[in-house]
């Protein structure tokens, strides 16, 4: 019988180790992409469902607020600059 060599059980354990983090990973990406991208396009659905539908211009430029507010708020880190930009407005 032949007996592996230490080096081989180290790098087959750091593989496996490695892979296996890789793989939780991805899993939790997926996870919060799963949590985030299906209520977006849930809401841009229904908004743009609404916006076909309106019938004044009034009501089309609420509908066309809303789906800018949907599209900004889906921006990561967004209203850090846009509190720093009204701030800056105000002391003028």
């Amino acid at each position: 019988m032949q007996k592996k060599s230490g080096l081989h059980e180290g790098a087959t354990k750091i593989l496996l180790a490695v892979l296996l983090v890789a793989l939780v990973v991805v899993i939790l990406i997926t996870i919060f992409l799963m949590n985030v991208l299906i209520p977006l396009k849930n809401a841009r659905r229904y908004i743009t469902m609404e916006l076909e539908r309106s019938y004044g211009t009034g009501e089309q430029a609420y509908w066309e607020r809303e789906l800018k507010h949907l599209y900004r708020d889906a921006i990561p880190f967004y209203h850090l600059f846009s509190e720093k930009k009204k701030e800056r407005s105000k002391k003028k």
